[in-house]
Order: structure tokens, then C-alpha cells, then sequence
């Protein structure tokens, strides 16, 4: 399961040159067993077009972690942003419930399906981050790492959020390999970035986890068939 190393891509990668999924995305799931993710919006197509690779991310025991913004209208940032922070979480925790029923509303099932089971076996968590003290507005960047069993790690960092917009856009992301001398500067700053906004350790962003109601209500969504 350690190929990260085997794998070779152009420092960036772009969307009218390349495949976006098959020519990244889906080998690095493949040979990965670690995946931390910072993104300001994903939807469900994105796993129905890296399905491959996720069902090898799966099998290889591997592990995500996600940190993206909620989907919330003008209003809601607005209360948000006037509230104490006990106020934010149970208005947060309400806005994520009312989420998750839109969701089962419009995704297909069997990709709710996916997504149900690959919480309920924590191969993916993810936590809502959102701005305040200095910072307005969303969370809005994107970068990501993949990790494999002996420690060799890729970072990417650029414009392309987990969606199918993202693959019709032009889009693009650097690539920075932990074994390539000068890059692997930048790929250790992304890392520590993610843990620090993971821990919430950065004053100007919190990042909540889903809590154990809406949890359960994503994992009741599941069907037998796996």
C-alpha cells in the first residue's frame, strides 16, 4: 500500500490538460491510507466520479479527514455572525440538521448510501469551519494531503473544490511531494495549516465536528446493501 512514491504528476495540474480525477485524484485514493482535506464546498458527484478510488481508499483501511464549509444561506451567516458562541453551536447543529434532510432529498440514494457507510465506519469525518473574530464571510480554501503506510505524503494546493462544478471549471492546483527536495517546505506548511485548523488552534476560524444526533441521523440513512 506505499506507492504514493510510484506515482508521477506535472508540478500543476490543470483542467483543460488533464483529468482532473483520473489523472490524480482517484491514484492518490488508490494508494493513499490518509487523506486531509480543506475545501469550501463539496457535493456528492464528487464521489460518485472518484468511486474507484475511494473503494481502494476503503480497502486499504484508510482514513479522511474533511474540514469544508456549511451550506448556508445569507440569512443564516448573518444570525450567525450576531450570536454569542453558544447560540452559534445550537444554530449551527439546527442548520446542520436541516442540511442533512435536503441532502437525502437530493442526492441519489445509493451515493447517500456511500456516504452514510463511510461515516458510519469513520474511514471519513468531517467538521464545518467557520470564519469570525478578523475573518467574515466563508471558509474558502483549498488544499489537500494524501499520506501512505511509510510516511511518503503529496500535497496539492490550488483552485478545484470536491464537486462536479469543479470539474468543468478551469481549474488548477500545485503538487508538492514530501520526497522531492524544495518542495516538501510547502507541503509541510499545509500540514501543519490543517492540524491547526483541525485542533482549532487558529483564533480567526473554529471548525465544529458534526455532533452525535446528526451523526446518527446520516448513518440511519444507510441501506444493507453496503
Amino acid at each position: 500500500m506505499s506507492r504514493l512514491r510510484k506515482l508521477t504528476f506535472p508540478f500543476c495540474i490543470n483542467s483543460s490538460q488533464h483529468d482532473l480525477s483520473e489523472d490524480f485524484f482517484i491514484p492518490c485514493l488508490k494508494n493513499a491510507t490518509k487523506y486531509d482535506r480543506g475545501v469550501g464546498y463539496f457535493s456528492s458527484g464528487w464521489f460518485r466520479i472518484n468511486a474507484i478510488g475511494i473503494k481502494d481508499f476503503a480497502k486499504n483501511n484508510g482514513t479522511a479527514r474533511w474540514i469544508t464549509s456549511p451550506i448556508l444561506s445569507k440569512t443564516d451567516w448573518e444570525t450567525l455572525k450576531k450570536g454569542d458562541l453558544a447560540f452559534r453551536d445550537s444554530w449551527l447543529k439546527m442548520l446542520i440538521s436541516k442540511n442533512i434532510d435536503t441532502l437525502e432529498k437530493e442526492l441519489e440514494q445509493d451515493t447517500m448510501n456511500t456516504i452514510a457507510w463511510l461515516i458510519a465506519d469513520g474511514i471519513i469525518e468531517f467538521r464545518l469551519a467557520l470564519p469570525r473574530n478578523d475573518l467574515e464571510g466563508e471558509f474558502h480554501d483549498k488544499f489537500g494531503i494524501f499520506s501512505d503506510t511509510d510516511d511518503n505524503q503529496i500535497s496539492f494546493m490550488g483552485s478545484v473544490n470536491e464537486s462536479i462544478q469543479g470539474t468543468k471549471n478551469y481549474e488548477s492546483f500545485a503538487i508538492f511531494r514530501s520526497w522531492e527536495k524544495g518542495q516538501e517546505e510547502y507541503l509541510f506548511e499545509n500540514i501543519e495549516r490543517f492540524e491547526k485548523l483541525w485542533n482549532n488552534e487558529d483564533s480567526n476560524l473554529r471548525t465544529y465536528p458534526i455532533d452525535e444526533a446528526n451523526k446518527e441521523k446520516i448513518i440511519k440513512l444507510r441501506k444493507n446493501d453496503r
